[in-house]
């Protein structure tokens, strides 16, 4: 189902490649000129018979245009804003018929936003005529998605290929601050994409926007914004969320007249970073909550009381995370506002990342630490933008601490991390320490290290088994330790190395320093396979427990980069028993790779040697984040990997 979602909440940092503009200007009224757009069930008779796209033949579904027209309204009971939206989609291939199921969403919350006047219909050419079949209110259904947001479903009927479907709507906001972001582009292709914005003199807005190419209109005079040709985005691996690569128009009033007849008298919405700091810091369900009375906070006395005496300051840091992460479990909401009190989290045994990591920063003020709150957007809500103090583009919040002049940060929303390390999640480069004078801090990621030696040979009883030691550190060690804390837990942990390895079956594994998150966890696993085969000829494939066998990367091109978060490093070394009554015939060749000198490295080194074929791979990317330019580059590097862990052994049955 296709999630058209008007309101949106994060606000993007652009990279090189993607270029960014700001505007800041109050807007005129507008009239209407030719558009992209055409009157609602008025088609063009080629885009009927179009059969594929030019542009990109393999699209499963085409975007004709999509147009909006946005306007705020100045009315006695408040301000509003009204969008009008046309939308038409060609359906291509049998692939693109998911296209035909929409679900239209919208900030419910206390009557925020609602949807109006929505029509859908869809147009078939059938024995050379257009067939139109108009969906009816009893088609369209509203869902309540959780206590802020509702969204309207509805799936068109007859849809097959070649169908057109289209459908409008208005929708009416009382958000006036942040209106809703436009997107240009979007997964498939988008022929037309057009945004008006209208609004009276005395309302001021900055408009931040990212395009990977140039606009085919841009009228500020009349605040017409349009785009054309617009290549579809397919995800793949490695990305933060795919809202930071399309392109697309964001919004934010940032002052108002407060008398239409006096318009030099305003009111600024946007300050300064200062400014948003220090009302931060002055807010109920922020500051005052980690300020003043620190007694009265019982997480804070706990932790006083867990390190009275203690001298180690390290030490005292563990036990304090481990405490706020132990008892307040997270409830998976990404807040930076605290919905009650920190008591009434303690008390629920559950809460927020806010009612977690204020939390922490509580308990350690209370127990000594000089501690701040930093914001952050996580990866899956989308990168930052410094230009404007925006507040809604945040939505999670870290703890800082220096410890003998050494810089952490934290996050305590999972107990199986070490206080140490951030989670994927975090790693979105910059955060806003949140202080009387707040900066911007670097989030700089640890390496993710897992480091394999495998064992495998023909038992007394004729039957291939093996034996795996592995350890692990970083973000691989908080992964197995979840697995291992499941339901399934042992069971499920074996099983995880063997979904693509049908001819081997765990046996037993034994898990060293599970409980210690500080530490790398280490695990000692047998398996077996079937009964050998004593054929002339062995072809064995060395056994690796690598995310990169495969190569992840499936596109040809790609119009956005790679961000794999965090470095990576991948040790695997496998040792083959060669069994008796046969020696090697063939081996793989040796074989350095490297990209970019120090981007990222593969050494893949065999030898035969004293009754064992002994191989070392070693996989190393260093460079977390690959501009769309070098993902050719990558993807070729990525398959000489693959194919380098694919090559078999040939041992040959010896002459008696």
């Amino acid at each position: 189902m296709q999630n058209y979602f008007p309101y949106r909440s994060s606000f993007s940092s652009f990279n090189s490649l993607w270029l960014s503009f700001v505007l800041c200007f109050s807007f005129i009224s507008l009239g209407f000129s030719q558009t992209g757009r055409q009157q609602f069930g008025k088609v063009d008779r080629a885009d009927l018979e179009m059969t594929s796209y030019d542009k990109d033949p393999d699209a499963e579904a085409l975007v004709l245009f999509d147009y909006a027209s946005a306007k705020v309204i100045a009315e006695v009971e408040g301000s509003k804003i009204k969008t009008f939206r046309h939308r038409r989609v060609k359906i291509l291939k049998k692939e693109g018929l998911d296209y035909g199921d929409v679900s239209l969403s919208y900030f419910s919350w206390k009557n925020t936003q609602y949807i109006s006047k929505l029509e859908a219909q869809v147009i078939n050419l059938v024995d050379g005529k257009e067939v139109i079949t108009v969906l009816t209110k009893k088609d369209f259904f509203k869902e309540e998605i959780n206590d802020r947001y509702n969204r309207i479903n509805f799936a068109f009927p007859a849809l097959q290929e070649g169908s057109i479907l289209e459908y409008k709507y208005t929708l009416v906001s009382n958000n006036i601050f942040s209106p809703d972001t436009w997107y240009f582009q979007e997964d498939i292709p988008v022929r037309w994409s057009e945004y008006r914005f209208e609004t009276p003199h005395y309302y001021q807005y900055v408009f931040v926007y990212s395009k990977s190419k140039d606009f085919h209109i841009n009228d500020p005079e009349v605040n017409r914004f349009v785009m054309i040709d617009m290549p579809g985005l397919k995800p793949e691996p490695y990305v933060t969320t795919m809202d930071d690569y399309y392109a697309k128009m964001q919004f934010q009033l940032s002052e108002y007249s407060l008398y239409m007849d006096r318009p030099n008298i305003k009111e600024q919405v946007l300050t300064t970073w200062d400014d948003l700091a220090a009302d931060l810091l002055g807010d109920e369900h922020f500051g005052k909550q980690i300020q003043g009375r620190l007694k009265d906070k019982k997480i804070a006395q706990q932790a006083k009381a867990l390190t009275t005496g203690q001298t180690d300051s390290l030490a005292m840091l563990d036990d304090i995370f481990q405490l706020v992460s132990k008892s307040i479990e997270f409830n998976g909401r990404y807040r930076f506002y605290i919905k009650t009190s920190l008591n009434q989290a303690l008390a629920n045994s559950s809460g927020s990342s806010a009612d977690i990591n204020m939390s922490l920063v509580a308990a350690l003020r209370a127990s000594g630490f000089v501690a701040d709150p930093v914001l952050i957007s996580t990866r899956t809500n989308g990168k930052l933008q410094q230009t404007y103090p925006i507040l809604r583009q945040f939505n999670h919040v870290l703890v800082r601490t220096v410890v003998d002049g050494k810089v952490y940060l934290m996050d305590a929303i999972n107990p199986n991390r070490p206080y140490f390390l951030l989670g994927i999640n975090d790693l979105n480069r910059l955060g806003l320490l949140i202080t009387p004078e707040p900066k911007w801090i670097n989030i700089t990621p640890k390496n993710n290290l897992s480091n394999s030696r495998i064992i495998l040979r023909v038992n007394e009883e004729g039957v291939w088994e093996g034996k795996k030691s592995s350890a692990y550190d970083a973000y691989r060690a908080v992964k197995k330790r979840a697995l291992l804390y499941s339901d399934d837990n042992e069971k499920a942990y074996m099983e995880s190395f063997f979904k693509d390895k049908p001819d081997f079956q765990p046996v037993a594994v034994t898990v060293k320093d599970l409980e210690d998150p500080t530490t790398r966890l280490r695990d000692e696993l047998t398996f077996e396979g079937g009964e050998f085969e004593a054929d002339d000829l062995l072809y064995i494939a060395p056994t690796f427990f690598s995310s990169f066998k495969e190569n992840p990367f499936k596109l040809k091109k790609r119009n956005y980069p790679v961000d794999f978060a965090h470095p990576i490093t991948e040790i695997n070394l496998f040792n083959l028993e060669i069994p008796k009554g046969y020696a090697v015939e063939e081996i793989p060749k040796n074989t350095m790779i490297s990209l970019y000198e120090d981007a990222a490295s593969f050494t893949f080194q065999i030898k035969e040697f004293n009754g064992y074929v002994q191989l070392s791979a070693r996989l190393i990317i260093d460079q977390v984040f690959f501009q769309a330019t070098e993902y050719e580059d990558l993807k070729m590097f990525l398959d000489k990997v693959a194919v380098k862990f694919s090559e078999q052994i040939v041992l040959k049955k010896s002459e008696e």
